[in-house]
Formats: C-alpha cells, structure tokens, sequence
C-alpha cells in the first residue's frame, strides 16, 4: 500500500518505518492499548510490562479489560519467527502458568498495578468488587485472551490461530502493527487485529484501521456498563479418534515385556488395537532400570528380535534425541521414551503396528492435572503432523488419557521419525514444567 501525503500543495510518498528491535513495538503497545480493541470489544487498560509467569518466564504486555478478562500480549517480529509448534506450545503453557492464580495472586505480581488498571476502567466501588471476582474467575477457568502481536502477519501463524480457535475454548489473536513516520515526528500505524478464521454460523471478527497516534491525546472515556456476571464457558464435545482396526495378519514373533512394579510401563501390546491398562502407577518419579541390551541414551536399541520397521525409525531417532529422553524396552514391536524428571507413568511410546503408532501417555491418577492440558494439545497440535491423525483417548480412565498418532498404512519411516520428534518438542517443556508446578503445590 502507498501513503501519499498532501500538505501546502505538495505532496510526498511516505515509506514504512519496519521495527528494528521487538522492544519499539513493545513501547508503542504500552503506550496505546486501544490498538487491542476489537470490534464489540471494551476498553482494556495496560496492567504491567514483563509480567513474570510462574515456572514459564515472563509475557511482554499484561492487560485487563472492562469486563475483567485478562489479555496476556507476546511480541514477536517476523524476522525472528518461531516453529508453529513453539507457539502453539507457549499458548498453553502461558494459560496453564496462571490457571491457578486469584486476582489477588495476579496484582501481587504485577505490584499492585492490577489494581490501579481496575480502577482507571471502573469508578464505582461495588462494580469494580464485580470486576476483581471476575478475574479471578476468568483466570481460574481459563478465560484468558492471547494476543500475538507482530509486525507481519504469516500463512503460519494464521493457520495456529484457525487452529486453536477451531479446537479449544482458548482466545487467540494476532495483531499486527505497520509503523510510517510522516518527517515531522509524528507515526502513523496501520493496526489489524486478526482472529481465527469464523467456525460455521460465526462471523469472522477481524477489525483493520489506520490511525495518526499522537501520546498526547486522551482517550475518551468508555460510559459504565451495567454488572453482568462473568460468562461461563459450556464444555465442548470431545471427537475420540480413530478407532484402530486389528492387523489381520499375525506376528510371527511372541514377545512378553516383564515391567518392574517399580517403573510399571503405561501399556503393554500384543497387537496394534489390544491396551493392557495399569490400575495402580507409582506417582513418585523413579529413575528406569536398564541393561546394556535394552536402554541407552539416544542410541538405536537395537535387539536380535526388533522388527525392521522400527529398527529403521530407532536409527532415524539416533542423535536425535534430546539428552534427557532416553529409550528402554526391548520388546519387538515397540520402544518406550523416558524423560528424566517424570514420573513413571508419563511416558512416549512407538509401535510398529498397522498404523506405526506413536503415542504419549498418561497413566496415573495423581497427575490428572495433567489431562485437560493434553486433551487440548491433542486438538491444536493434529495439523503439526504429516500422514497422521491426532486425537485424545482416555483409554485410561476419565483423568488418564492418551495423545496418539495413527499412521497411515505404510508411511516412511523418516517421516514417523519426524512426528515423533515434533510431539516431543511440542509437549515435552510445558508438561514438565507442570509436573514441577504440580509437585510443589503438593509440598
């Protein structure tokens, strides 16, 4: 777009002015919170810069607005893009770091300035006591509004936020920031706010404008609202995946996997569709025991009977690895993939069955915490994955469940590889840092 300035008889072209450092764009938001409004949005009033999050580091820009729902912003040029996955990962982790926070726990964070934000939106005493137990409310259930704020907006990132927004009740935006300086001090910034893409009967609500922000301009007051209590979020359907069909045809090598009661494996196989389910998993974290034949750290694991298909993705795996997930088992259909620091019934697993499954497992009732974070892994993260489904299943019970990968029939072993490595990347740092969160509320 061109931007022809007319003044005295003259005019000019006026070029874009790109944001050298994330920072810039941090000071402009700062400055002008309006440019998060949406259309049928409220006015929303800054609450704290670099708001430190618990186990997650810290969000760039905090905000609350009008009717008490927080909005945690991250800045991000283009220039310094991240994987897909990464992001979709830092959305949950951002919203599972405060699930359990109060409005009281989130102005002690932010110094006090939850109040002061709280104040300058509502001047009546009893609505704003209306708005302090909304946050907390919002916070608690989840109703917290991610806003990614950029200077370009992607394919990519445009497909997370469809994605999220298509498959969890979390609210994801992107707002995108052009800067043009006209030569006489002043910025003009083109704004538009992006969210996903309108599910069937919505409309999509993306609001584009193009502004002269001058800092010494007031914004105009919003008029009191009347007190509605905050919303509640009714629960969505969950779609189980694919039911996996049995191999018709039979192995030809029995194999019997003997678990220590102290290290209990999540399932154990005899087909691609038999799960032998474990009624009473340790939750303390015990280090695996392991031989020479049968665990090493990053290795190929190779044994006389491992069948040639995962051969070939164990050594694909090779190197690969992060250093602190390690692989043990030495059954011939299937490997198990240990993080170190996690209790044993958190665990990766790869089969080669008919759909050379690859699966993340939950079997302990003492980390149910951990189910809702990865039933909504298992919804945002299916596009991440090429030549396979992604779904949740609770085969473990209601606060157990499994993120699984099906295959399709014959897939590449570099690309079963690949999925594997994206589910670890994706899920490994959030779910341990939960783990860490969920230990220490229990000290």
């Amino acid at each position: 777009m061109t931007i022809i300035r007319v003044a005295h008889g003259e005019s000019s072209i006026l070029t874009s002015t790109p944001f050298q450092q994330e920072n810039e764009l941090v000071d402009v938001l700062a400055l002008h919170p309006s440019m998060f409004l949406a259309e049928g949005r409220h006015e929303v009033e800054l609450v704290t810069r670099n708001l430190r999050l618990p186990d997650t580091g810290t969000i760039d820009l905090a905000l609350v607005d009008r009717d008490g729902q927080p909005v945690l912003v991250e800045v991000k040029l283009a220039r310094y893009a991240e994987p897909r996955r990464e992001v979709v990962a830092q959305i949950f982790e951002n919203v599972a770091a405060i699930s359990d926070w109060t409005a009281d726990d989130f102005d002690e964070a932010s110094k006090g300035q939850l109040g002061h934000a709280v104040r300058s939106l509502v001047s009546d005493d009893q609505e704003r006591a209306v708005r302090w137990r909304a946050i907390g409310q919002n916070l608690q259930e989840g109703r917290v509004r991610i806003v990614f704020a950029v200077d370009e907006m992607t394919p990519s990132l445009q497909q997370v936020i469809d994605f999220v927004g298509a498959h969890s009740d979390i609210q994801v935006n992107v707002l995108v920031v052009g800067r043009i300086a006209d030569g006489e001090g002043n910025a003009i910034y083109d704004v538009a706010l992006h969210a996903p893409k309108a599910r069937k009967g919505r409309r999509p609500a993306t609001t584009r404008a193009s502004s002269t922000v001058s800092t010494t301009t007031p914004r105009t007051p919003t008029p009191a609202r009347a007190t509605t209590a905050p919303r509640t979020t009714a629960p969505r359907a969950t779609t189980p995946p694919p039911t996996r069909t049995p191999n018709t045809t039979p192995n030809t090598t029995t194999a019997t996997t003997k678990k220590s009661p102290a290290n209990p494996a999540p399932s154990t196989r005899t087909g691609p569709s038999t799960t032998t389910r474990s009624t009473s998993t340790p939750s303390t974290s015990t280090p695996s025991t392991t031989t020479p034949s049968s665990a090493t750290s990053n290795g190929s694991m190779a044994t006389p009977s491992t069948s040639a298909r995962l051969q070939a993705i164990l050594d694909n795996l090779h190197d690969r690895l992060p250093e602190n997930v390690t692989i043990t088992g030495d059954d011939s259909t299937s490997r198990t993939l240990r993080v170190a620091g996690w209790p044993s019934g958190v665990a990766y697993e790869i089969s080669d069955d008919k759909y050379q499954t690859v699966e993340l497992h939950l079997a302990d009732d003492d980390l149910d915490f951990l189910a809702p974070t990865l039933k909504e892994m298992a919804k945002s993260l299916g596009s991440f994955f090429t030549a396979a489904s992604c779904g949740f299943d609770p085969d473990f019970g209601p606060d157990r469940g499994i993120i699984r990968l099906l295959h399709k029939p014959g897939t590449e072993a570099r690309i079963v590889t690949q999925n594997v490595m994206t589910l670890i990347e994706s899920t490994r740092g959030p779910i341990t840092r939960l783990i860490k969160a969920g230990r220490s509320a229990r000290v």
